[in-house]
């Protein structure tokens, strides 16, 4: 065994809403994948899926730009289960509009900022979470 991070392991039935779960934290182990053969009584093979609070893989850098023109903040995150990924500036949580654009590609997370105006100066923060973790960076955008 390499001691690399800690995850919690979850046992579920192939068919999730007909038995319980069950789960074991295991600290610092290598992540594995394995499947395991149930005993011979018992036709339906049993899963293992790992869950992991949220790393950021890439995080996005700050920018110097001007008026008039259109920015972008990108990001990568892992993590298990589904990431929820919300983007703020200022503090303030920003919604998709004609002006935001908030997408999404597998685990690549992008805010494109269209016509720039000085008042899109700022930091702007990244979050992403899950039931197991939380994890935030930070760029800022000056706009000359």
């Amino acid at each position: 065994v390499i001691l690399v991070r800690q995850a919690v392991w979850l046992c579920l039935p192939k068919h999730l809403l007909s038995a319980p779960s069950c789960s074991l934290s295991l600290g610092n182990l290598e992540k594995q994948h394995k499947l395991y053969s149930p005993p011979p009584d018992n036709n339906e093979p049993l899963y293992f899926a790992e869950a992991l609070p949220p790393t950021f893989l890439t995080r996005p850098e700050s920018i110097t730009t001007f008026v008039g023109k259109s920015a972008k903040f990108l990001c990568t995150v892992s993590g298990t289960p589904v990431i929820d990924v919300a983007w703020q500036k200022d503090g303030t949580t920003i919604s998709p509009s004609d002006h935001y654009k908030i997408s999404k590609v597998e685990n690549k997370h992008m805010l494109e900022i269209s016509l720039l105006t000085t008042s899109d100066r700022g930091v702007y923060t990244c979050k992403a979470s899950n039931k197991f973790g939380a994890d935030i960076c930070q760029a800022e955008m000056v706009i000359i």
